[in-house]
């Protein structure tokens, strides 16, 4: 071998570990993330409650950390609501500044595919895990002249619905196909994500003429003793105050579906904190569960600051069949999904000091009170 190829062999060496020096330094100094967390309110589908998931990418630290240079990744996390294992997270964009994810937030779904906007329309098929973008709508739809990018004209009832840019045509995808087939406007829906209180009712009616309510003294006193007026759906107030259960024998049907209430006696003298009936859904009747008819309870495991949710099923006589803790601070409780057999319940932990709380999934099966609790850090 000659002096020039030694040399240049050397020089190459040299480069070469240079260069992995190089990396091997970037990578000693690169900050790595903490886990996930997750952003918005999450939704059910017919097999999983999913969430997204918001991660920081790692980076190399600086003097003068500019948090407009952070990046992100964004997952679609799926848990299985029946409370089986088998979750799965699901990336579905990288790279992303966090003024592109302020709008971010899911649609809903639709049994095959979990519809979303990340920084546009987008969706994940469940079984297959594949991404679904306006390419793929495009291609099903060739004969409609419609970008399918624009997710300020998508919404979701029941399958993905987008609005034409005029707002005269509404198409709704189907799950199999992705085709679009025009549908009617559905209704209006308020702006906002429904407040857990729209999901907890004050009472149920075990029979037509019968009313079973949790209500504190001052409500039995006052709101509902014998001759004031009922109304149909009375949803529930989140009150520090301590309720019992109390059974009303209603008289007939007046204007607007109200019923006098002709007596009012309590069931017992055992008290619960904040508690109400988990509805089946926002604003809907109470989640009914037979042998024996019985209703669901949600209330707080004590009047002490940091109380758990405490979830209970409880009989149309007042008795409690089963009791369950979900581990989640009651006045962190920020969402609840019901279905059947499971409602899913999401919040966080009751504080720690100089600690961030645990944001939870807890799943609870309302006929035998089997419960699983997931972590959202992810």
């Amino acid at each position: 071998m000659n002096t020039s190829n030694s040399q240049r062999m050397a020089i190459g060496g040299a480069l070469l570990l240079a260069a992995a020096a190089a990396v091997g330094m970037q990578s000693l100094f690169t900050v790595k993330s903490g886990s996930g967390v997750p952003m918005g309110p999450s939704v059910r589908t017919p097999q999983h409650v999913a969430t997204l998931i918001s991660k920081l990418e790692p980076y190399v630290p600086s003097l003068h950390h500019r948090p407009e240079n952070d990046r992100y990744t964004i997952s679609l996390l799926l848990v299985p609501v029946d409370g089986r294992s088998g979750e799965q997270l699901i990336p579905i964009a990288k790279g992303k500044r966090s003024g592109e994810l302020t709008l971010a937030r899911l649609l809903g779904g639709d049994g095959r595919t979990v519809w979303f906007n990340v920084a546009g329309l987008g969706g994940v098929d469940v079984a297959s895990r594949r991404l679904i973008g306006p390419a793929e709508l495009r291609r099903a739809n060739p004969e409609l002249d419609e970008p399918w990018d624009d997710y300020r004209r998508a919404d979701f009832d029941q399958r993905l619905r987008v609005t034409s840019p005029d707002r005269q045509r509404v198409h709704a995808v189907d799950p199999a196909t992705l085709r679009a087939e025009p549908v009617a406007p559905a209704k209006p829906k308020l702006p906002f994500t429904p407040d857990v209180q729209d999901f907890l009712s004050v009472g149920a009616h075990p029979a037509p003429q019968q009313w079973l309510a949790l209500l504190s003294p001052q409500q039995a006193a006052r709101e509902f003793r014998p001759g004031q007026r009922l109304s149909p759906a009375i949803s529930a107030e989140s009150a520090k105050v301590m309720r019992r259960l109390h059974r009303a024998e209603l008289g007939p049907v007046m204007d607007r579906g109200m019923r006098p209430i002709q007596s009012l006696t309590p069931l017992s003298a055992d008290e619960y904190f904040n508690a109400a009936f988990v509805r089946s859904a926002n604003a809907g009747e109470p989640i009914r569960v037979a042998s024996p008819d019985s209703l669901l309870m949600a209330y707080s495991a004590s009047a002490s600051l940091g109380a758990t949710v405490v979830v209970a099923r409880v009989d149309s006589a007042g008795k409690l069949l089963w009791r369950v803790d979900t581990g989640i601070e009651r006045f962190k409780l920020s969402q609840i999904l019901p279905g059947s057999p499971w409602v899913a319940f999401i919040g966080t932990r009751p504080p720690v000091p100089d600690k961030l709380s645990e944001p939870l999934l807890v799943r609870v099966n309302s006929e035998t009170g089997a419960m699983v609790s997931t972590s959202l850090w992810k």
